[in-house]
């Protein structure tokens, strides 16, 4: 019976060494994916996405790029809005189309270099950014209606 038990044990560690075989496991990181990133970007603009990614990259290893992409989501919304008020009315779609480029941007070359190709993670809830975009947008759209007319 000893005999048994000690079996039971060497299986039951790594090597004989005492050392459980699931004390090798990290626990896997929870992003925003970037497939959602891309869209509440594209929905909300630069600087909602730029902050979603600081999320993400708070949970890396280094936690590095958390600045870098903030700096980018506020420089971008300000080329933004200098763009957008330099074309005509008539294509007020720029924005849309300029707030997809920034998605692209913070997907591909920040998600990338910060996050890695190929990362194994858990996708976290997107029910809150909605939530607070909608919000954001809500507060600008009735800034925007109750202004005194001509302001």
């Amino acid at each position: 019976m000893k005999e048994f038990n000690e079996t039971i044990a060497v299986n039951e560690s790594n090597n004989a060494t005492g050392i459980s075989i699931f004390d090798d496991l990290k626990p896997m990181p929870v992003y925003y994916s970037e497939k959602s990133v891309l869209w509440l970007s594209t929905v909300f603009g630069a600087f909602f996405g730029s902050v979603l990614m600081a999320i993400n990259f708070k949970h890396t290893e280094g936690q590095k790029g958390r600045w870098q992409i903030i700096v980018f989501g506020i420089v971008y919304t300000c080329l933004q809005v200098l763009i957008a008020n330099s074309v005509p009315r008539a294509n007020s779609g720029i924005g849309f189309f300029l707030n997809l480029a920034a998605a692209y941007l913070m997907t591909k070359v920040f998600w990338k270099k910060y996050i890695g190709e190929g990362v194994t993670y858990a996708r976290r809830s997107i029910v809150v950014p909605i939530v607070v975009g909608i919000a954001i947008m809500g507060f600008f759209l009735a800034a925007v209606l109750l202004a005194p007319p001509g302001s």
